[in-house]
């Protein structure tokens, strides 16, 4: 592995925990509006892989491209724009 590959999975390591973060904080300032059981349970659900998301892109990622850090860093950085935390930069977390 080169260095610039073992720089750039460090960099978007970092990045994806701090999505991971941003989407518990964003998630947790949206109440739930549904009254019923199973509308609430799937939002509760949604809310939960919207978490897990940036964590398993991460981690699918690595397992599914061994041999391709060119293809890795790619996946990796559509994986940036795709799930940035949106929750918290629009409810007001970051641009008030």
């Amino acid at each position: 592995m080169s260095s610039f590959t073992l720089i750039s999975l460090g960099v978007f390591g970092g990045i994806y925990l701090l999505f991971t973060i941003g989407w518990f904080i964003g998630v947790s300032r949206i109440d739930n509006p549904l009254g019923d059981a199973l509308a609430s349970f799937m939002f509760s659900l949604g809310t939960w892989l919207a978490i897990a998301a940036p964590v398993a892109w991460f981690a699918v990622t690595l397992w599914l491209t061994p041999t391709r850090p060119r293809g890795r860093i790619l996946w990796l950085l559509l994986g940036v724009v795709l799930l940035a935390p949106l929750p918290l930069l629009v409810s007001g977390g970051a641009v008030a």
